[in-house]
């Protein structure tokens, strides 16, 4: 698990994941170096399984707000990291576990030679395609700490965030971009162009031919179809 700033990426609220970043960011570019970057967030399944990280100290495996459990210090005898467990079972479960873990991932337009251009400094499990204010939080955490950089002499600039073309994104992408429009943002909002004709749906029940690439490969969508 990563842990920059010594926070592990599904555990940070907004002024720790921009802590995050600018420590980052101040360790691979110079305050001269002219970079931009943008955000994607997307989400990728995960194992459905609930279960104690010891070296945290937390119950991990749960959809959001109850993906990281504090274990009561007093449970000497594992009875109340078993009752916690036990919440996420049953037909009617009280907490739900964890179908997907939504993931922000930073992009550099340049990057030195031998740095990795992506930096993923915000995550969160949830349930499927769920409703949450994560995109926003991200947007903001970025938003910050491009003024705190701007603040310390660095020529950065924070250009958009871009999301999967799923009704639950859908109001983001709207507002970040009504904002631009309106002067209040800097920063644009774009829909993944790619996210209908990738997936299974599309293909099966609407799509037809859609000639994609990857690399210099010429993929036929239709095929699948």
């Amino acid at each position: 698990m990563e842990r920059e700033a010594g926070i592990p990426i599904i555990a940070r609220d907004v002024d720790a994941a921009v802590q995050a970043f600018v420590a980052h960011h101040k360790r691979v570019f110079k305050p001269i170096d002219a970079v931009s970057f943008s955000v994607s967030v997307d989400a990728s399944k995960v194992a459905s399984l609930v279960q104690p990280n010891y070296r945290h100290k937390v119950v991990v495996g749960g959809a959001s707000p109850d993906h990281f459990i504090s274990i009561p210090q007093e449970d000497v005898d594992g009875s109340l990291v078993k009752g916690i467990i036990d919440s996420f079972k049953g037909d009617k479960p009280s907490k739900k576990k964890a179908s997907e873990i939504k993931v922000a991932t930073v992009t550099y337009q340049w990057m030195p030679t031998g740095q990795s251009p992506v930096f993923q400094f915000m995550a969160r499990p949830q349930s499927k395609n769920q409703n949450s204010e994560f995109n926003f939080e991200v947007a903001e955490a970025l938003k910050k700490a491009e003024v705190i950089l701007r603040g310390e002499g660095y020529n950065v600039s924070f250009v958009c965030c871009a999301n999967d073309g799923v009704s639950c994104d859908a109001k983001f992408v709207i507002q970040i971009l009504n904002d631009f429009l309106e002067g209040k943002n800097s920063f644009s909002g774009h829909t993944d162009t790619n996210h209908n004709v990738k997936n299974v749906r599309y293909q099966l029940i609407i799509g037809g031919n859609s000639a994609k690439t990857i690399g210099n490969t010429l993929i036929d969508t239709g095929l699948l179809k």
